[in-house]
């Protein structure tokens, strides 16, 4: 037991996380500029049993990969299919925000260490 230490691998900054709720909030902009709404995954890491609110995703669009928030926003009546959410929906392959409750999902700290929820081939982050 006492060498069982030095046999420890690096863990993975990949985690898997359970969405538990998802939730629409409004934010006041910066710089005076109104608010707007957007959606929080909340969720529960899977074999830690700590919970953690994801309002930010990995995606990759045209100007690579990179993080964007969760804005919430319609288009006729739809999420627009190019918006952060869109992204999100199309990735795990469901139409509504309703069926990613109970899924699995990746997430990937940023550079602050908060993690962020991935919508993209997860190999292209930082490891």
């Amino acid at each position: 037991m006492g060498q069982d230490f030095l046999a420890c691998k690096l863990g993975d900054k990949l985690r898997t996380l359970t969405i538990n709720n998802v939730e629409k909030r409004e934010v006041t902009l910066k710089e005076d500029k109104g608010t707007a709404e957007r959606v929080v995954l909340l969720t529960t890491e899977k074999d830690r049993d700590r919970d953690f609110e994801l309002s930010d995703v990995y995606v990759k669009d045209y100007k690579g990969f990179r993080i964007q928030g969760l804005w919430f926003s319609f288009v006729e009546g739809r999420i627009p299919p190019t918006s952060a959410l869109g992204k999100v929906l199309h990735h795990y392959k469901v139409d509504t925000l309703n069926e990613l409750i109970g899924m699995d999902v990746m997430a990937y700290p940023d550079k602050n260490n908060y993690l962020v929820l991935v919508a993209c081939d997860p190999k292209h982050l930082n490891t």
